[in-house]
Formats: structure tokens, C-alpha cells, sequence
């Protein structure tokens, strides 16, 4: 966990994790907003055994979902009964809008927020979404997982946005 909060403090980075294996005591939580690639050198020699019910939490954070949106192209997001400028919304944090997150480039009003990408979906009208900081860019490479007995896996992750899985390999 300590790497871990030293790449959060730098705005992100790699932590390289040599053979043998790991046992962390605790769950090992990444924060929002912060790329992190956990690299080991050989999916069968580095391991990470949690020994229990820890694991990985990617978790986005203030995550607000109140009323309804619509949206049919371009940038600009409509809310029903929401209340986005006193919802902790900021620009930076994201919004998922038909199955794709996308980063909110201003909150002008409690129902507009200004998208920074053109939006690229299906037309929406009245539909739920998410919004908040999340956890953004984490990539795990060349890493044998195991001993994880939660419920919720060995990593659990919500609200998360480009997560990549290479060469890991899982064990109960």
C-alpha cells in the first residue's frame, strides 16, 4: 500500500514487483485519478497470495447518481432533478452515459455539465448514470493473483475506466 500512495502523491506511476512471493496483510486499495501499472517479471514467478479475504480495490469516489440525464450528441448534458453544482461534482471527474465514461469538462449549472468529448452514443432521454472521480489507467502484467477468498474477487472494481489484465493468472 505504501507504493501505492507513493504513485498517488506523483500523480501516478509504475510499481515493479520482483519474483517470490507477496502476502499483503491488508487490502490493497488504488485511488481514483491515478494510473498504475503493477508490473511483475514472469506470471509464474511473481505472486501476489492475499492469504484470506483481501484483494484489489478500485473504487471511484463520490460517485452521484441522482435524477436522470439526456443527451443527443455534441457535448452538452441535461439533467432531470439533478443538483450537479452542489453535488461534489468537479471538472475532471467523469460521467458514464450508454455503456462508455467520459470526462466532464465543466459543470455550468445543476443541470448542465459540458462534456469534453463529443458524445458518441445512442440518443439518451431520462436515463440513469453515474458521475464522480474514478479510478482511471491501472494495468496489471506478468503476476500470478491468488488466495483471495472475498466474495468480491481478487480485484474488485467500480467505476473504473481502462483497466487492463495481461499475462495474470488467477488462483483460488
Amino acid at each position: 500500500q505504501e507504493a501505492i500512495d507513493r504513485c498517488e502523491a506523483q500523480g501516478g506511476g509504475i510499481i515493479r514487483i520482483n519474483d517470490g512471493t507477496h502476502s499483503p496483510g491488508k487490502n490493497l486499495i488504488i485511488p481514483p485519478k491515478t494510473p498504475i501499472q503493477f508490473l511483475g517479471v514472469n506470471m509464474t514467478t511473481t505472486i501476489i497470495d492475499f492469504a484470506g479475504n483481501f484483494r484489489f480495490i478500485l473504487a471511484g469516489e463520490n460517485i452521484y447518481t441522482t435524477g436522470t440525464v439526456s443527451i443527443t450528441s455534441g457535448t452538452t448534458v441535461t439533467g432531470s432533478s439533478t443538483a450537479w453544482l452542489s453535488s461534489g461534482l468537479v471538472a475532471g471527474d467523469e460521467i458514464f452515459l450508454d455503456s462508455r465514461w467520459y470526462k466532464i469538462a465543466a459543470i455550468t449549472g445543476d443541470t448542465t455539465i459540458i462534456v469534453q468529448e463529443g458524445y458518441g452514443g445512442s440518443a439518451l432521454s431520462g436515463a440513469t448514470y453515474r458521475a464522480g472521480s474514478i479510478v482511471r489507467d491501472v494495468e496489471f502484467t506478468e503476476l500470478t493473483i491468488k488466495g483471495s477468498t472475498s466474495t468480491s474477487g481478487a480485484i474488485d472494481a467500480d467505476d473504473v475506466r481502462n483497466l487492463l489484465i495481461e499475462d495474470v493468472t488467477f488462483v483460488q
